[in-house]
């Protein structure tokens, strides 16, 4: 197997691994609960539609957020930006859904900003937890 093949093989096992690890620890807590799930750009389309197209939406995050709807989850993804306004979108959906769960995706230039965002969310509501 090629060195690429490797690679693409060990990230689908850590894809299933998280998403049975995600499953088993939801098991434990309530059903229906809301959960948020948050992805960062720097650069984007508009505020209001930071991606052009679905297809940019990262495979992890699309993947943990489609088997937590077909588990009866009610979940939501965030597209935050830069100028992205939190009281208006993160915070705002917090305060009406409560949350117990936020899942963050990053790139690694990415890592500041989701650091930044979760930060933030503990100030905002220290209950939350944030994976």
């Amino acid at each position: 197997m090629s060195e690429v093949g490797e690679i693409i093989n060990h990230f689908r096992l850590y894809i299933l691994n998280l998403s049975k690890l995600l499953m088993l620890w939801l098991k434990f807590i309530k059903n229906n609960m809301n959960i948020g799930c948050i992805y960062t750009v720097e650069t984007y389309h508009s505020l209001a539609n930071p991606l052009s197209a679905a297809t940019e939406i990262p495979f992890g995050i699309s993947f943990i957020v489609t088997v937590l709807e077909q588990k009866g989850f009610d979940v939501e993804l965030f597209v935050i930006t830069p100028d992205t306004d939190l009281s208006e979108t993160l915070f705002k959906y917090i305060e009406n859904k409560n949350p117990k769960l936020l899942c963050y995706t990053a790139v690694s230039t990415q890592y500041p900003s989701v650091k930044e965002i979760a930060m933030n969310v503990i100030k905002f509501n220290e209950n939350i937890f944030q994976i």
